[in-house]
């Protein structure tokens, strides 16, 4: 039969699959999962709905205009240099597309006002990493909540929601906060 070779963080799908197939890894290897078609669906959905929330966050604020997706582009380049694979490559890629879906949360207003942002709205601003963990903790994604909570953190602790310094802050949260 015919061979395919993957390697970490690949995927394939069957479609009306009626036979077997043999599975055979040449290292060891951490997870390897199956999914049914309607898992696979639920976690497109899900993936989706993030997609349009962070559309709409782009579409008020100008200044995030495919923001995520850029986020992502490079963040991936980065990960790759780094040697970031598997789980946390994913989970990278995942947080860096979301890391502003909390946006959802703030009033149009103050997304895009034409005026500079009074203090109540900074306030208000810096709390969006934790509606963004807040949303994504309810999804299957909710292991890039910490990292979505923490994407404006700095290293020497000036950063928001809660001034978390150094090696405290998640490397995927750092990646992204530098690209942001």
């Amino acid at each position: 039969g015919e061979q395919i070779e993957l390697s970490a963080g690949d995927y394939f799908y069957i479609n009306y699959f009626r036979g077997k197939e043999h599975l055979k890894t040449r290292e060891t290897t951490k997870l390897l999962y199956v999914s049914t078609e309607p898992i696979f669906h639920h976690i497109s959905e899900v993936i989706k709905d993030f997609m349009t929330m962070i559309n709409h966050v782009e579409e008020k604020d100008y200044y995030t205009h495919s923001n995520g997706r850029r986020v992502k582009e490079y963040a991936t380049k980065i990960a790759s240099k780094m040697g970031i694979i598997g789980d946390r490559f994913e989970r990278l890629m995942y947080a860096a597309l979301f890391h502003d879906i909390g946006k959802i949360k703030l009033d149009d207003t103050i997304i895009n006002g034409t005026e500079a942002p009074t203090n109540d709205e900074w306030s208000e601003i810096h709390k969006h990493p934790i509606y963004g963990r807040e949303i994504i903790d309810r999804s299957l994604l909710r292991s890039i909540g910490e990292i979505v909570e923490q994407h404006h953190e700095r290293l020497d602790g000036s950063g928001y929601p809660y001034g978390i310094k150094g090696d405290h802050i998640l490397l995927e949260a750092r990646i992204i906060a530098v690209i942001d």
